[in-house]
C-alpha cells in the first residue's frame, strides 16, 4: 500500500487483516512509498499482497526480491507480470463518473489526481479524457495534481478558485481528495452542487458520513478482499487459483 494516511488504504488493510485471521495468518503493513525493497523485507512472509502500487515498477521490485514467495496484487487494471491478480477496472469508473456529470449539463472540467506519474491517475485520467473528447469539442478539462490526501483537495480547490472560475464540475481521484476540495469551496462561498459539482472515488465511509455526501464511485472493497485473501491462502498451500476481475458502482449523493 502507497501509506495508511489516505482512508481507503487504511480501510483495505483492516479489512485484508480481519480476513486473513480468519484463515489463521497475521497481516503486517509494508508500505510503498520508497520502493528500494531489500530481502530481509519479506524473508518471514509466507505469502505477499501488493495493494493498489501507485508504480507498476513496485510490482517488479517486490519480485525481484521475494523470489518463489505467494503473491497477489490487488490493482486498478490487469498487469504484464506474471502475479495473480484481483483486478478492479478503474477507468470504468471514470468514465461513468465523467459521463454521470455530464449528463448533468457540466461542460467545464477538472481533475483533480494525486501524483501524475502515478499509475493509477494515468489510468483514471485517460479514461476521463478519453470520454469527454468523445462527446463533445467544446469540453474543457484541466488537471491539478499534488498529494493525494484531503491536504491536496485544499490546495486543488484554492487553485480553481483563484484560476479556474469557469470550471462546473471536478473529478477527484479519490474521496481523501474530494472532501478537501469540497471544504475548501465550501469554506470560498460556493455552493454544491448548484455551483459547481464534486465526484470522489473509493466510496469510503466518510464519503456518505459527510455534508454534503459525497458523490463517488465504489470500489467493492470487501469483496475483493476476501477474494485476495482466499487466493494467497491458496498459493501457500500450492494450490490453483484464478485472476478475477470486478467492476465499480456509482454512488450518486449530494455532491454532483
Amino acid at each position: 500500500m502507497e501509506s495508511i494516511t489516505n482512508p481507503f488504504f487504511g480501510e483495505v488493510f483492516d479489512i485484508l487483516r480481519c480476513y486473513l485471521e480468519k484463515h489463521g495468518y497475521k497481516a503486517m503493513l509494508h508500505t510503498i512509498s520508497d520502493y528500494e525493497f531489500k530481502t530481509t523485507d519479506f524473508s518471514f512472509a509466507d505469502g505477499i499482497i501488493i495493494c493498489y502500487p501507485n508504480n507498476d515498477d513496485i510490482i517488479t521490485s517486490v519480485s525481484s526480491v521475494t523470489g518463489m514467495i505467494p503473491k497477489v496484487i490487488m490493482h486498478g487494471h490487469a498487469v504484464e507480470q506474471d502475479i495473480e491478480s484481483v483486478i478492479f477496472d478503474v477507468g470504468l469508473g471514470s468514465h461513468m463518473a465523467a459521463e454521470h456529470l455530464y449528463n448533468q449539463g457540466c461542460r467545464n472540467f477538472v481533475i483533480v489526481g494525486g501524483e501524475k506519474q502515478s499509475s493509477m491517475s494515468i489510468e483514471k485520467t485517460a479514461a476521463i479524457r478519453e470520454f469527454l473528447a468523445a462527446v463533445e469539442d467544446s469540453i474543457t478539462c484541466r488537471e491539478i495534481h499534488g498529494v493525494n490526501h484531503f491536504s491536496g483537495g485544499i490546495l486543488a480547490a484554492e487553485k480553481i478558485h483563484k484560476e479556474l472560475t469557469d470550471a462546473d464540475a471536478v473529478l477527484c481521484e479519490s474521496d481523501a481528495l474530494a472532501t478537501g476540495v469540497i471544504s475548501r469551496l465550501l469554506g470560498l462561498g460556493y455552493h454544491i452542487p448548484n455551483d459547481i459539482k464534486v465526484v470522489g472515488y473509493d466510496n469510503v465511509p466518510i464519503a456518505q458520513m459527510y455534508h454534503p455526501s459525497v458523490t463517488t464511485v465504489a470500489i467493492p472493497t470487501d469483496e475483493m478482499s476476501r477474494t485476495a485473501a482466499n487466493m494467497i491462502t491458496r498459493l501457500i498451500e500450492g494450490k490453483g487459483v484464478t485472476r478475477k476481475t470486478f467492476e465499480p458502482v456509482l454512488m450518486v449523493r449530494e455532491t454532483g
